[in-house]
């Protein structure tokens, strides 16, 4: 119970009594609401070491303090049986006279969560931030959650089972749960290494948004003036190219485009739908994500075994369902598996004067060097360039017979 109503500066007395028997008798003092003196001590850490903690307390009983701010870190692994020997070698800060003193209590990171601070010790806040003063603003405490407080919650039992990564993360994350400061502490280097690794994809990344969000404002200024923009571009490649040659390239270019968009990003699109539904109705965890990440390494052009074989093992060795549902399940993933095979030669080369591998190999050229953006523009060029090559070796070839019939 929390009391309430008492007076600044005042001594009260009390007994803790039941049924059965009454203590002896204990009493505290509040604290002034003025200028007169008082003493505090300030500490922590008294998880290890008994016989110090003992002492320590003992020392409280003579210097006789008006409270004490504990910093933290009360026990080692926040178990009820260190609890209670906490709370025990407490009652040595009992004086003689049976005066007790009050503990302003903060959380360390031994203290695995907020409730048990503020169940043992009724903190103004839940999360245990909070402020208070006495003795007229001559002090004023604040405690707050610092460095080594973060808390892992432990993982679920089906982390365990998640493919191929499932043991190694679910073991990770546990010994992170049971004691991060350790868990960070043995793992510094592969964390700074992961770390910079992921900042350095993060800002690349970013960098491919940012682009990418650009080429979209000037896509919708190029669609909004889409007529003028087409015919600005058929003169530019007639004065180049020439009259005829300029508007089969001009058109090159835009059934190039056309046919990435709908023969990779499509088909990517298509078959990361596929892998998705088959997920969900195979159980697999997050299915979602694993889709995601079917749609770019589809875009990538990665072979969907990566995904087909796992799910299949997943399926038949952790699924929870018949032979039958199994073997449509398996089929189905097959399906989704070579759905690509099918599609990208039927749309990636359609309505296009270079072949399909030309268009290809440019797109993933161009991705390799310049992002999403190049998926378009490496395919363009490379399309024009084997128009140009092959219109030049077949004038070459008029030219040759045209001499051997004059001859």
């Amino acid at each position: 119970a929390r009391l309430s109503g008492l007076q600044a500066d005042t001594a009260y007395y009390f007994v803790v009594a039941d049924s059965n028997s009454v203590s002896a008798r204990y009493w505290f003092r509040t604290a002034p609401d003025d200028d007169t003196p008082f003493t505090v001590i300030a500490g922590g850490d008294s998880r290890n070491n008994e016989s110090v903690r003992i002492r320590a307390n003992r020392m409280v009983a003579k210097l006789r303090p008006l409270f004490v701010m504990f910093g933290g870190d009360m026990t080692d692994g926040n178990t009820n049986g260190e609890w209670q020997d906490w709370m025990d070698h407490w009652q040595e800060t009992i004086s003689a006279d049976g005066r007790m003193y009050p503990v302003l209590a903060a959380r360390g990171n031994h203290e695995s969560a907020n409730a048990d601070i503020q169940y043992l010790f009724d903190t103004p806040h839940s999360r245990i931030w909070y402020a208070m003063t006495f003795g007229d603003d001559m002090l004023r405490t604040y405690t707050a959650l610092m460095e080594g407080t973060l808390h892992v919650p432990p993982p679920g039992e089906n982390v365990a089972g998640w493919p191929v990564v499932g043991p190694r993360v679910y073991e990770g994350w546990l010994a992170a749960s049971s004691n991060l400061s350790e868990f960070l502490q043995q793992h510094a280097g592969q964390i700074r290494t992961a770390s910079e690794q992921a900042a350095s994809l993060l800002l690349g990344g970013l960098g491919s948004l940012l682009a990418f969000l650009f080429a979209l404002v000037i896509a919708g200024i190029f669609m909004a003036y889409a007529q003028p923009g087409a015919a600005t571009s058929t003169r530019i490649f007639r004065r180049i190219c020439g009259a005829e040659f300029g508007d089969e390239l001009h058109q090159l270019s835009v059934a190039t485009v056309r046919s990435v968009a709908t023969g990779i990003l499509g088909v990517a699109f298509i078959q990361a739908v596929l892998f998705g539904v088959g997920f969900l109705l195979a159980g697999i965890p997050a299915p979602g994500i694993f889709a995601v990440a079917a749609l770019i390494l589809g875009i990538m052009q990665v072979p969907a075994l990566i995904f087909t074989v796992p799910a299949i093992i997943y399926i038949w060795t952790t699924g929870d369902g018949s032979n039958v549902v199994n073997s449509l399940l398996t089929i189905y993933l097959v399906i989704a598996g070579l759905a690509d095979n099918v599609l990208k030669p039927m749309l990636l080369g359609r309505g296009v004067a270079a072949p399909m591998p030309v268009i290809l190999l440019g797109a993933l050229g161009g991705m390799l060097i310049s992002g999403i953006i190049g998926l378009f523009t490496g395919a363009v060029i490379l399309a024009i360039a084997y128009q140009v090559f092959m219109a030049w070796v077949n004038e070459t070839r008029a030219t040759d017979f045209t001499k051997e019939f004059n001859d």
